[in-house]
Order: C-alpha cells, then structure tokens, then sequence
C-alpha cells in the first residue's frame, strides 16, 4: 500500500492519504470464517499495526470497517 499525499488540517489534525484498496470490508460478507481464516486474519492485523508502530505511526481508527480483505495475486504476503 502507498501513501500518495499527507498534511496537517487546521481542523482535524494530521492525516495522510493512500492507494485505493481493492476489497471488501472484514465484516462485508456476513458469513462467519472459520478459526483458521480468523486467526490468520488477526495474525495479518497484528504484523500490519507492529509495522506502522514502529515507525512512529498511530493508525486511531482500528475497526472492522476499516480493514479490508483483499486477493492475493502475487503471494509476496508473508504467512504464519
């Protein structure tokens, strides 16, 4: 994923601004996953949060809605 733009608004702080995500929202489908895919999911979060931490970044928005579950295509995800 790549940030394209980022600053400071006088009334909502910093933000930063990335590449469209292609996807579906974690919670989009309905159906429930299994342990696995759950654990595997949560695994990915997990690596995905560490990664920006740190680095000095606070998401503060962590929710359903805001992650999204996406097609591997080239395998360059790491698994557990």
């Amino acid at each position: 994923m790549s940030i394209v733009d980022y600053g400071e608004d006088s009334a909502h702080g910093a933000y930063i601004v990335m590449e469209l995500v292609e996807g579906e929202p974690l919670l989009a489908s309905g159906v429930p996953m299994t342990l696995r895919r759950a654990c595997d999911v949560l695994a990915q979060i997990a690596d995905a949060l560490d990664h920006i931490h740190r680095r000095g970044i606070v998401h503060g928005d962590v929710k359903a809605d805001n992650i999204m579950l996406t097609a591997e295509t080239n395998g360059a995800r790491r698994r557990r």
